[in-house]
């Protein structure tokens, strides 16, 4: 699936991605000796249910998200509580390994459609639409699935929660970052459907920007994403087992180097 798919080619990431976290807290596993605990045992009997019936459904989907579930709670027990908790971000960063996220593609181009229809109304450009189709008077154009923005958004929201957990200490920054990280594709993604079309309107033809609409894409989305990271970076805070002993400072240049290789690391993902 990672391979055949383009919109989960970036799983590939996800690994390497959990063990620089993990590195990045090496300092916690060699100070926090593991405590196993056996109370959170009962849970699998449990999931093992959920994931039998994934299997009678045929939702591999279900089955793989149970499995990294029935994974976590093996850390868990091995490691107990207080271990597992420091390393709670790139546990939790597994479940990225699991291809997800198709059922939200007639949603996704339900909203591109009405982003690019709405701006069209604004500018004064003739319009009618009708579901995933929308038609100006220079030719008709198609929201199709390959549009809908499912590959930029999995790959930004990977890279947002990356990003946060590395970037920001303050649970509140963090969780705002992650959600910026999704709303911002899934409007872009709007944007440029609507930039598409209006380009063909000043060129007077649907089929010139026809064979380039993917470029203009790709463009587009680059430009988001620095700037996304850019907005990002304006609030970044070093995290704790980042600074020195006795350090309150933080190394602007450096983290601004390795956020732009995480961007890059994740646009070779997309």
């Amino acid at each position: 699936m990672w391979i055949d798919s383009t919109a989960y080619n970036h799983c590939f990431l996800v690994l390497p991605l959990a063990g620089f976290l993990l590195w990045e807290r090496r300092a916690v596993v060699s100070s926090v000796s593991p405590r196993p605990a056996l109370w959170p045992l009962p849970a699998m009997p449990a999931l093992s249910a959920v994931w039998l019936v994934a299997v009678v459904l045929d939702i591999q989907e279900g089955r793989q998200l149970v499995m990294v579930a029935m994974f976590q709670v093996v850390l868990l027990v091995a490691l107990g509580p207080r271990l597992f908790w420091q390393l709670l971000a790139p546990f939790l960063f597994l479940f990225f390994l699991v291809p997800s996220g198709a059922f939200l593609v007639p949603s996704l181009q339900t909203i591109t459609a009405d982003i690019a229809v709405a701006g069209l109304r604004f500018l004064h450009i003739p319009v009618f639409s009708d579901g995933y189709m929308i038609e100006i008077p220079e030719g008709p154009f198609e929201i199709a699935e390959a549009c809908a923005g499912l590959r930029f958004l999995i790959a930004s929201s990977v890279f947002g929660c990356f990003f946060a957990v590395v970037m920001y200490r303050s649970f509140l920054r963090r969780i705002l970052f992650i959600i910026m990280s999704v709303l911002v594709p899934i409007f872009a993604n709007g944007l440029r459907a609507l930039g598409i079309i209006v380009l063909a309107h000043l060129e007077g033809s649907a089929a010139a920007v026809e064979t380039d609409h993917i470029l203009y894409g790709w463009v587009f989305f680059t430009l988001v994403m620095m700037i996304l990271i850019a907005i990002g970076m304006a609030f970044a805070e070093k995290p704790r087992w980042h600074l020195p002993v006795g350090s309150t400072t933080i190394d602007k240049t450096s983290v601004w180097r390795f956020a732009v290789a995480g961007a890059v690391a994740k646009w070779v993902g997309i």
